[in-house]
């Protein structure tokens, strides 16, 4: 699976405090603040990698682990079909 990029379904929202909302089943999902800062990396054309190392150095986490997360993270959206890859 690549996941270099990816798009939030249409019918999905991220409210300002970190909920993100699937409009066409209502269901509402907390974000935590470095799963937030992710998606808005990669809304704004950083690729998975880039958007982890941002993420690790902002941080301070250990690189690996935050792709191992965020890799985990992102098949979490697939299934729930909140995002496009």
């Amino acid at each position: 699976m690549n996941v270099s990029k990816f798009k939030l379904k249409e019918f999905c929202i991220i409210t300002e405090d970190n909920f993100l909302v699937n409009l066409s089943t209502g269901r509402v999902y907390e974000l935590n603040t470095t799963a937030r800062d992710f998606i808005s990396l990669l809304q704004e054309g950083r690729d998975f990698e880039q958007a982890c190392q941002e993420i690790s150095r902002k941080y301070s986490i250990p690189l690996e682990q935050v792709r191992k997360d965020f890799l985990e993270f992102v098949n979490q959206l697939r299934e729930l079909e909140i995002i496009d890859l």
